[in-house]
This record gives C-alpha cells, structure tokens and sequence, in this order.
C-alpha cells in the first residue's frame, strides 16, 4: 500500500471497530482468530514454543481488539510475550495504543504502516500473525501474504478472519447502487446518504433479507461506512482461500469453529453423506459453504512448514495430549458448569448449548450423557485433565474415553481447547 492508499485514509476517518479504551478485556478474550487458547490447539498441536517469550505479530490491528485479548490471555496464562502491532491508520493506533495502556499492557510495540513493508525486513521473527478483517481490503492478498509468511517462523501459524461471499448477500450490490448514486466515505453527508439509501430499501432487497445486515441502517457510523462505504472489499470461498495460503507457502491446519465446515452435519440422506465424505478434506469445505449459504465471514488457522505439531490434516494433533494428566482444558466462551447444569433439566433428546459464531448467536444439538455432564461439572475454567478425571467415581478407561469424545464436540463448536500443562 502506498501512503495515498484509500483505504488509510477511510479508516483514518472511520477507525473501525469503534472502541472505548475502557472497554473490559474479558469481551475480546474469544474472538477468533486471536484467541491464544484456539491458536496453541489449531497452529500448535497444543504446545506453545517453550523456553522464550512468545513473539507475535497483529497486522492490521485496527482498533486493537486482538492486542487486548492477545494480551490479556498472556497474562492471564501467566506467559511471556511480544505483541508487535501494525496498522495504516494513525487514529486507529492511538485508540489501540489507549486501550493497551488502560489494562496495562507493556509488552506491545505499536507502528504504522503497510503490511508490504514486511517483505523487506527480517524474516523469521513470529510464532504467530493475526490477520483479522485485513485481506479484504488490501490491494493485492497474495503480496500481502507472501510478506506475512516471510515474517513467520518456521512451524509458526497465521490467523485469518476474512469475508465470505455467500454471506453478504446484498452487501456488494448495495455498494454498487450507492456507486452509482455518487456517495462514497469522502462525501461529509456519505454516511447520512448511506443510512437514508437503507431505510428506503423496499422488503424484497437481499440486503434487508440477509439476517446479518438487516439492521445495518441502525448500526453506528464506523459499522455503516465498513460496511457499505469501504472503497476496497471483497469477498473469499473457501477454495480462494486454500488457493491464497497454498501460494505463501503456507498449509491450512483448520478453519473454525468447525462443525461449520463439515457437511455431513447438514445432511440426512446416507447416500448423501457418504458421497460427502468420499471428497478429499478441501471439497468438504467448499461443500460446506455451499450447504450452509450465510458465512459471511471465514476464520482460518494456517502454518508454514516446519514446526513440530504433526501435520495431519484429517486428525486433530492437540488430541495426542489428552493422555497426560497436566494437560490443561480450555473452556472458551461457555461456562461446563453451568452447561451441565442446564442441559441435566433437559430431556437428553432436547439437548443443546448456544454458541457465537462471529455477530450470530446459534443453538446446537449437543448430545450428553449423565457421565459428560459430570465431566462439564469438573471443567471450572481452564482445568487439568487429572483433575477432571479425578473426581469421576467410574471406570478410568470409560472416563477416558467419555471425555475424548466429548471434547471433540466441544472443540468442533469452538467451544474448547487443548493446551499442553
């Protein structure tokens, strides 16, 4: 990017998320991708680089959302680290830079500036890059990566949320209607067009249709111009992205949370599934997409060659952790107590736990014994394996096997992680 690139100056205008520095770390903790938890499990095999500070890089760090729930899992873990944060806009790294000093966090550097800039530096340096929201808008998404994968360290991963297509549905032809009308972010009424342009839509237009923008015309300013003001957005599938990473050199480990991304769940008919499961893990995704119709947005974990997690694509390596008691399990954004709680007042037929996918709140089935329910009961926060297991009056190896199962579930939800004790 250049320094008269468009996109510096919208988000100098509209830094986006908008953010208070006050705002309380613990609502960022598990946003994907940059949820420390998910990243050792998905990029790591649940082993974290041992032995030095973790270094880490947010590109296009924005408001600063990862660094405070990077940061505030650093600490909270009780791990050393570095946070180095990148972004084109200096409006946005000072909100960033404010909310990083309000929780006190001291181990980020902040600097402004291109994500290109990092082709020409050292490379090597970070076990992890989180790329949120960022290959949307640049100008060139492989010249964007191929420098973030120069930047990484062999064996080390990259987080990417990125847009889906299929899920904006009336998002790009709203844009391309209000182009036409002449309105775009550097009008001072842009906004005050943009928002008028919505609530005239008539009830038949897909953006008033698509669940995740229905109310986009009473979203704030910097939500209402990302959305239908950004001068540079586009949209991925699942197989743009294979294609992107594969170019950098870099192997998709898992997009997330993963149950998302299997079809077999949307399908009945056992023919239908069987063909589903015949394609190779890369049609499956795809599959997937295509089945499900609303992602709007595609989170993915990404490693470059080297590292010592196994590379198995269709197996989980964190998994290989359960067998020792010192390995911790990390509940992310539910709480196993009170899950249990509430599903034990249900008939096991009706079983269920709401999750957040991104802006979507959904219900899953998720089918519990008494025996996982006493398993959740035992999982109060990031808890050791011993531990749960320790409390369970039943036979080891039926335990064992009662909680593998059950944290593949979890884990396909996104709703827990593997982390090496």
């Amino acid at each position: 990017m250049t320094d008269d690139d468009p996109i510096a100056a919208f988000y100098t205008r509209f830094p986006y998320p908008w953010r208070e520095p006050a705002d309380e770390e613990g609502r960022f903790q598990w946003i994907l991708p940059g949820c420390l938890p998910a990243i050792a499990h998905h990029v790591y095999g649940g082993v974290l680089p041992q032995g030095r500070p973790l270094r880490i890089l947010v590109a296009g760090g924005g408001t600063g959302d990862a660094v405070v729930g990077l940061g505030g899992w650093l600490r909270r873990l009780g791990l050393e680290g570095q946070i180095d944060y990148l972004d084109l806009s200096e409006r946005s790294c000072a909100i960033a830079r404010k909310r990083a000093a309000a929780l006190g966090l001291d181990t980020v550097r902040f600097e402004v500036g291109a994500i290109e800039t990092l082709a020409a530096r050292a490379g090597g340096i970070y076990d992890y890059i989180d790329l949120c929201g960022v290959l949307n808008h640049v100008p060139d998404p492989a010249t964007a990566l191929a420098a973030l994968s120069h930047a990484l360290a062999p064996g080390g991963g990259i987080g990417v949320m990125a847009y889906g297509g299929l899920g904006r549905s009336g998002v790009y032809e709203a844009q391309a209607a209000l182009g036409m009308l002449g309105v775009d972010a550097g009008r001072p009424d842009g906004i005050a067009l943009a928002r008028a342009f919505v609530q005239g839509l008539p009830g038949t237009n897909w953006l008033l249709r698509n669940p995740s923008f229905a109310n986009v015309a009473g979203a704030d300013d910097m939500e209402l111009a990302d959305v239908l003001l950004n001068p540079r957005d586009r949209a991925f599938s699942t197989d743009d992205l294979d294609d992107l990473m594969q170019g950098a050199g870099l192997a998709i480990r898992s997009f997330a949370p993963r149950f998302l991304y299997d079809p077999a769940r949307a399908l009945r008919e056992p023919a239908l599934r069987t063909a589903a499961a015949a394609l190779d893990r890369r049609a499956r995704w795809r599959l997937a997409e295509l089945i499900q119709g609303s992602c709007n947005k595609h989170v993915l974990y990404a490693v470059k060659p080297g590292g010592d997690a196994p590379d198995t694509p269709d197996a989980d390596p964190a998994e290989r952790l359960l067998d020792d008691p010192r390995t911790l399990l990390v509940p992310a954004g539910i709480h196993p107590p009170s899950l249990a709680t509430s599903l034990k007042a249900e008939p096991e037929a009706r079983r269920g736990v709401r999750i957040q996918v991104g802006s979507r709140s959904m219900s899953v089935g998720l089918v519990a014994s008494d025996l996982d329910l006493a398993i959740l009961s035992a999982i109060d926060g990031p808890t050791r394996i011993g531990t749960v297991l320790g409390r369970r009056d039943v036979d080891p190896g039926t335990a064992m096997a009662a909680l593998r199962a059950l944290q593949r579930r979890l884990t396909d939800l996104g709703a827990l992680y593997v982390m090496a004790g």
